[in-house]
């Protein structure tokens, strides 16, 4: 009977072991879990974080593509005005040149004019 006893008495401090064993598994569980649920709310928070940047890069590069464009009307534009301001300097350049002649035409019509008088 001391024998049985001494048996169950064993079994009993093994079983306190285990349940103390299990009690701080369960602890050690509850404890992830708690960190598990903090780190996917952290991901969850940086998710819409990149959405919200993501969201914000679109704008700007629809910004950068109208700028591009704008660009492009404003570069031809300055073309034609160059193109514009060529031919305006080829006609002012040919009507000095006009007027240098009608100015010696006009010259040598006066001293013609002296000479007769």
């Amino acid at each position: 009977m001391r024998k049985a006893n001494t048996a169950l008495n064993q079994k009993i401090g093994l079983l306190s072991k285990v349940n103390e064993e299990n009690k701080d598994l369960k602890s050690d569980i509850k404890k992830n879990n708690s960190l598990v649920i903090s780190s996917k709310n952290e991901v969850i928070s940086a998710t819409k974080s990149l959405a919200s940047i993501q969201t914000q890069l679109d704008a700007k590069k629809k910004e950068l593509e109208n700028l591009k464009e704008k660009n492009s009307q404003l570069n031809s534009e300055l073309s034609a005005l160059k193109n514009s301001d060529k031919k305006l300097n080829q006609e002012l350049n040919t009507l000095k040149t006009n007027l240098k002649k009608l100015s010696l035409k006009r010259n040598f019509l006066i001293n013609q004019n002296e000479k007769i008088k």
